[in-house]
């Protein structure tokens, strides 16, 4: 058994919950080890850092965070020395590369380190690669990764318990602030409009369509959240309906927004992190996705989830209709139910 751990695992927000299962296998196969992680700073300025996500949940004791700017042998040589003086003695890689060299490059940088002992080097195709199945969909990266991992045991993808972000009673009372103030119902859908990437961005009309949409369908409010860049579009949406719609963007931290949108009682969203988020916390989720990634690499996981993908070969995310998505959001939040409720007085 080693005495100190680092796992080696890129990206932000997303990147980081897909990667939730194995940070539970990982302490679950080292409990008595301090655990840290060896990340990059985000590229984009609002992209959440990887300890925004897990810090507090008791998966990971602590950080070596590098910048983007590696390249640099100084700043390399600056980070090899701060991981040495730490003396860890085995690295659990957990980083997304398509070429086998890259991973060489990774390794090579580790052992530099002091590192002896690799857990998870995708040195094969197929380790490196989603797997590729019968129906068109490809393997989910929660599942590559989970494979890679196979010599620390298995981990099922599928149970809740393995995208547990470790909320606190504190991190859970954030809904509780955010509707004391509220007048009539407590019951919201949570939407997220924003994207890193143009090839994801369902269009301001598509949201605002949506939104007036579900607003006649239910009685809840609507809650936007994501990052400080989501806050103009959504503003742009909710401004019209301010006493329906509360513009989260930018002003919660990362875990205070899992907290918000595990207590929805639906979330829409693009593929993003805030999706990502939802299908951790099991909240009935509605994902649009464009193809910039074939489809089942990063859908989430759960049986009250819907994925909209545009699978017919002309088909752009723009081909998703507002009408598509109301009708999957009333398959998870059915309107008849809403209705009835309202009826009684409930």
């Amino acid at each position: 058994m080693t005495g100190r751990v680092l796992i080696y695992r890129l990206g932000s927000l997303g990147d980081t919950v897909v990667a939730l299962p194995c940070f539970h296998l990982i302490r679950a196969a080292f409990p008595n080890c301090e655990v840290r992680v060896l990340t990059n700073a985000p590229v984009a300025d609002h992209a959440p850092p990887l300890f925004s996500v897990i810090e507090g949940s008791g998966l990971v004791d602590g950080y070596f965070e590098y910048p983007v700017s590696l390249r640099d042998w100084r700043n390399a040589w600056r980070l090899s020395c701060l991981i040495r003086a730490w003396q860890p003695d085995t690295v659990v890689y957990l980083v997304r590369r398509l070429r086998k060299r890259q991973v060489l490059r990774d390794a090579a940088f580790l052992w530099a380190c002091g590192i002896r002992k690799f857990i998870g080097l995708p040195l094969t195709r197929d380790m490196r690669e989603a797997c590729r199945r019968s129906d068109g969909m490809v393997e989910r990266e929660a599942e590559r990764l989970a494979r890679c991992l196979a010599p620390l045991g298995t981990t099922d993808v599928r149970d809740p318990a393995n995208w547990d972000l470790g909320l606190t009673e504190i991190e859970r009372a954030a809904p509780r602030r955010m509707i004391a103030d509220w007048t009539g119902t407590r019951n919201y859908v949570a939407l997220c409009t924003g994207t890193k990437q143009a090839m994801n961005d369902w269009g301001a009309s598509n949201w605002r369509t949506l939104a007036e949409g579900l607003m006649e369908a239910y009685p809840h409010k609507l809650v936007f959240v994501g990052g400080a860049d989501d806050h103009v579009l959504s503003q742009e949406i909710t401004g019209d309906w301010p006493g329906r719609c509360v513009n989260l963007c930018g002003i919660l931290s990362v875990r205070d927004s899992a907290a918000v949108i595990a207590a929805a009682s639906l979330f829409v969203g693009v593929d993003s992190g805030p999706m990502h988020l939802a299908g951790a916390v099991g909240t009935p989720l509605v994902g649009i996705f464009s193809k910039l990634n074939p489809p089942g690499l990063w859908f989430p996981f759960g049986e009250q989830i819907r994925v909209l993908y545009p699978y017919a070969l002309e088909a752009t995310i723009a081909s998703i209709t507002p009408a598509e998505v109301a009708a999957a959001a009333a398959s998870l939040l059915p309107i008849d139910a809403m209705l009835g409720q309202q009826g009684s007085g409930s």
